[in-house]
Order: C-alpha cells, then structure tokens, then sequence
C-alpha cells in the first residue's frame, strides 16, 4: 500500500488556519450576515477548525445547519 504524500504539517496548518480566521474577522467583523459552509464530505472538518479557532479567538454565537439537501 502506497502511503499519501504530507502537504503542509500541522504546525503550518495551524497557523494557515489562525491567519484565515484572523483576515475573516477583519473582513467580517461580527459574522452579522456571513456564514461558512463546509461541502461534504470532507469541507465539513475544514469549516468545524475554523469555526472552533474563530469561537476561541471572538467568542460570538455560531450556530450549525445539519441537513443534507440533494440537487439534481
């Protein structure tokens, strides 16, 4: 079995994550009318990082939508 290549480290990934919540903030500021979506499968354990980084650093209410809508 070939193992999958390391892109970035968690380390950098960590802070690719801090930098984009912090650009976010400055963009957004309260989340007013902003929402992050994360696209199944795998977009949704991005957006779940970002919103918990974002929560850590301004701790502002932030909900979550769990509905799987199917489009043909």
């Amino acid at each position: 079995m070939q193992s999958g290549k390391l892109l970035i480290g968690s380390s950098k990934f960590k802070l690719t994550i801090d930098r984009l919540c912090q650009q976010l903030l400055e963009d957004y500021g309260d989340f007013k009318d902003t929402c992050i979506i994360g696209i199944q499968p795998r977009g949704i354990y991005l957006a779940d990082r970002v919103i918990n980084r974002l929560q850590h650093i301004n701790p502002n209410h932030y909900g979550r939508i769990d509905k799987v809508v199917e489009v043909c």
